[in-house]
């Protein structure tokens, strides 16, 4: 992975976790997250993002989030939200947020 697609990807967790409504706070305890991207025949790409955000004193998990029903299109520079989604729940103790964005780069 060069420099710039890292960039790219980490850009596109920085906005998950900025618009789920984190403070910073919450991202200073330390989050993470993977993205995957699956190229689509009409030449967008389809990105799948989770973030974690750990607490800062015994590591747990105590927020996650993923878009597993949204899209995420790039196209060119600027971004462009075309529909966003929040999704709370609590399962075994743990805050989930899902939250999905499907948007363009302009």
């Amino acid at each position: 992975m060069t420099r710039e697609e890292f960039e790219k990807k980490f850009k596109i967790i920085q906005i998950f976790v900025a618009k789920a409504g984190f403070t910073l706070e919450a991202i200073s305890r330390r989050y993470y997250g993977t993205l995957d991207e699956k190229k689509n025949p009409d030449g967008t790409i389809t990105y799948y993002a989770k973030v974690h955000v750990k607490d800062k004193d015994n590591d747990s998990i105590i927020y996650s989030m993923s878009n597993d029903r949204t899209e995420l299109q790039y196209k060119m520079d600027s971004l462009v939200v075309l529909n966003v989604y929040k999704d709370l729940h609590k399962k075994d103790g743990v805050h989930f947020i899902r939250y999905g964005m499907k948007y363009y780069l302009n």
